[in-house]
Formats: structure tokens, C-alpha cells, sequence
């Protein structure tokens, strides 16, 4: 029990130690009650620290041990009063030290879906950097990439939790990580990345290429319209209410792009970590509004998880989402990008609401003449190069219970609908 809330745990004599993970507000203590059927013991806890006990089970020991994290963010009134109803794009120096370190790697140099590798800004850091690759933090981070190439979302994102103070990596004091774990990743590696950033004179570089960050950060800020997305997500998902959003990115990020959201003392902040939409040949095929909602695309299907997730996830245990995902191999093709990525129903079903919210998007925001020529181009995208199979007929479901809805009606009124045209299509395919 934590604080008079009761928590279901097992105990596992043959997990030792069995570990009890706790997040515990910044500066604060919490009472932590473990009950059997025939004792209980309680733990005064503090973030940051480790208790351990043995509970015995007959002849059975299970060696025990809680462990206390603090929250990921804390929100000052200082820091809530400069950032409310703020829409912020930022590319921070320790953010970019870090993707700068990645693309160095021997994973960062051969993904190019990872790094972006096809800009003046690629070539002007490859030549400043490369006799560094070998440094002992490149080859770390590399270890790590090859091993699990997953943590690449993890470094870059807890690197925005840093920043420079007087030529020194410190903890900028808001956040504990940026990650969906327990704990920092890169926090075991800042002493390596302190002695990078130092030897190559990383300050150089970052300053030599203020200009082209400010260029993008205009550009995102003020030619894409964020706070207009935030404002149609709001409108649509009233539930869910964010004080601040923060776009954060690097001109070396390509395909592999993530979210996450905070809420602490009564504050919320969703961030989106993300690429710089740089032309490239297709764009000539679509006019300027059409391009402006291309080039947004990457930040709405980033943004939009953090209004979607919310309120998907309260469906967990209803009967027809139960009935209707409990098959992937339905919704995903085999050995597809979406079968290895979203492995099981809720994280499916969110990502094929996810670029169906964009479609939606683009009905109530493009000229007409221009949204068959979207939709279809994210239909196509979805279904044959990802592999959600039945993503153009959801999407087109989803369309038409939009366009039917009632005034009063948003997009989260219509998940039980979708939901339930979902089993239906499940259950045909099981008849047949």
C-alpha cells in the first residue's frame, strides 16, 4: 500500500533480489506497506534510495527490495509561469551534442534512418568531427546502438534533461529524464561526453551553426501552424489539456522520431522529439499549402499521441477492443515495420488512429481539391510500405464518421464507434 492506495504485488522467492519500483514526488517522503495474510511491515521512503527485506514464505525466503525514483519533471511556479500557454521549438546544445555523437558512431554512420546524411549539415559535421569517432564516448553509444538500437530514442530524449553551465554538463534541475523508463540513460555516460564535448570544442561548431538553427527554428515555429494543431487536438480530445508543448529536434534526425508527456503539480507538457522537414524531389508534385501540411505531418503524428494514447488506453478492457485486437496478424502484415514496432493491440490500434487523426486533420484544414491527393498519399504510406493492412479501409470508416458527426460530437466521442467497426470486421474475417 502507498500512501492508502492499495497496489497488487506477487511475490517471487525465485526472482532475487524481486524488485518494487516507486516514483516518489521531489522532496517529499512516502509510507510503503507491505501486507501477507499473516504480517505487514512498513518502509518510510525517500526518492533516490533502496530498502531491502526478506519475506518468508514457509521454508521459502524472497529477497526484496524497493526501489524509489523521482518523478521524471518537476514544474516550478517559476518554471510554469515562463512557459504557459507557450508552443516552443528548441535544439538545445547538450541535445545536439548527443545526435551529434550518435551520427558518429558506426551504427549513426551506415542508419540512415537514424541520421540524416543527405546535407550540407551532415557533410560540415562530418568534417569537423570524424577524426573524433573513435573517442570512448562514440564507442559506447555505439555498443549500445548495436545492441539495442531502441536506445537511441532514450539518449537523444534525456539529453534535453542537460545543459551547459560555465563549460560544464550539468542537470538543468527540470528534469530527472525524458525517457518512459526509470532512469536516465545518459547520466552514466556524462563524463565521457563532458571530455567530447571538451576536446573537440564542441561550443565551435554549435555556434558556427546558430544561424541555420535559428533559420529552422523560425521556420517550425512560425510556417507549419503547431499552435493550431494543439488547438484542433484540444478541441477534439477535451479531456486531455497540455499548458505547454515543446517541439525539440536536430537537422541530423531522419526517420525515427518519438513523443512523451509530463504532468506534474498540476502542469502538463507534451514534447515531440523530431526531424527538420527539408525538401526533397516529391515536393514538387504539391503546391505550397500542400507542402506546409506534409512538412507538419511528422510533429501533428508525434503530438497527437499524447491526446490519442490517453484516451485509447480507457478501452483496454472493453469487450469489442478485446475482440478486435486479440488477432495482429489481422491489422499487421507479417515481417512489416508495423508488426515489429507495435507488438501488441493497444499500441496497433493508437497507431492506426494516430495517421487517421491526420487525415482528419487535413479534411477540416486543406482545399478540397487537395485532400484526396493527402489522404490517399497516407493510405498508400500506411498499408503498403509499413504493412497496417486494413489501415485505408479504417481510415475511410474514420472519415465518414466524422463527416456524420453531430456538432457537439470530437473525435474522442467516436472511438466506440470505430472500436466497435473494428470487431465487426474481425468477426467476418473469422466466418469466412
Amino acid at each position: 500500500m502507498e500512501n492508502g492506495l492499495a497496489v497488487e504485488w506477487t511475490i517471487t522467492p525465485e526472482t532475487r533480489p524481486d524488485v518494487y519500483e516507486l516514483v516518489i514526488p521531489k522532496s517529499t517522503k512516502s509510507k510503503v506497506t507491505f501486507f501477507t495474510d499473516v504480517d505487514s511491515i512498513t518502509f518510510h521512503v525517500e526518492p533516490k534510495r533502496t530498502y531491502s527485506f526478506v519475506v518468508l514464505l514457509g521454508k521459502d525466503s524472497a529477497y526484496t527490495k524497493i526501489v524509489t525514483r523521482p518523478e521524471p519533471a518537476y514544474f516550478s511556479k517559476k518554471y510554469q509561469s515562463q512557459n504557459n500557454n507557450k508552443t516552443l521549438v528548441e535544439n538545445p546544445e547538450v541535445y545536439e551534442l548527443v545526435n551529434i555523437v550518435i551520427a558518429l558512431t558506426k551504427k549513426g554512420l551506415s542508419d540512415s534512418d537514424l541520421v540524416n546524411h543527405n546535407t550540407k549539415y551532415y557533410n560540415d559535421m562530418i568534417k569537423y568531427f570524424e577524426k573524433f569517432k573513435y573517442d570512448k564516448v562514440v564507442l559506447r553509444f555505439d555498443s549500445i546502438l548495436q545492441n539495442q538500437w531502441w536506445k537511441y530514442f532514450y539518449l537523444k530524449m534525456d539529453a534535453y534533461a542537460f545543459e551547459i553551465k560555465k563549460g560544464k554538463i550539468i542537470n538543468g534541475g527540470v528534469y530527472e529524464r525524458v525517457n518512459w523508463e526509470y532512469v536516465n540513460t545518459l547520466q552514466p555516460l556524462l563524463s565521457d561526453l563532458q571530455e567530447f564535448y571538451l576536446r573537440t570544442n564542441f561550443s565551435t561548431f554549435y555556434n558556427d551553426h546558430k544561424i541555420l538553427y535559428a533559420q529552422q527554428i523560425s521556420y517550425l515555429q512560425d510556417s507549419i501552424n503547431i499552435q493550431g494543431m494543439k488547438h484542433w487536438l484540444s478541441k477534439n480530445f477535451p479531456t486531455t489539456n497540455y499548458n505547454c508543448i515543446k517541439v525539440i529536434y536536430s537537422p541530423l534526425v531522419y526517420g525515427s522520431q518519438s513523443a512523451i508527456s509530463f504532468q506534474n503539480n498540476r502542469f502538463g507538457e507534451a514534447q515531440v522529439h523530431v526531424n527538420f522537414p527539408y525538401t526533397d524531389e516529391s515536393d514538387i508534385a504539391f503546391s505550397e499549402i500542400e507542402n506546409i501540411l506534409r512538412n507538419g505531418s511528422v510533429i501533428f503524428t508525434e503530438l497527437n499521441h499524447s491526446y490519442i494514447n490517453p484516451e485509447a488506453e480507457k478501452y483496454l478492457t472493453n469487450a469489442d477492443f478485446i475482440k478486435a485486437f486479440q488477432e495482429l496478424d489481422f491489422w499487421e502484415r507479417k515481417d512489416s515495420p508495423a508488426k515489429i514496432a507495435y507488438r501488441n493491440g493497444i499500441k496497433c490500434f493508437e497507431e492506426y488512429l494516430n495517421w487517421s487523426l491526420l487525415s482528419l486533420y487535413i479534411v477540416d484544414n486543406a482545399p478540397k481539391n487537395s485532400q484526396e491527393k493527402l489522404i490517399s498519399r497516407i493510405e498508400y504510406n500506411n498499408q503498403e510500405i509499413r504493412g497496417f493492412l486494413k489501415f485505408k479501409e479504417f481510415n475511410q470508416e474514420f472519415i465518414r464518421l466524422y463527416s456524420q458527426k453531430k456538432a457537439e460530437e470530437t473525435v474522442a466521442d467516436l472511438l466506440p464507434a470505430i472500436i466497435k467497426w473494428c470487431r465487426k470486421q474481425t468477426t467476418i474475417a473469422t466466418k469466412q
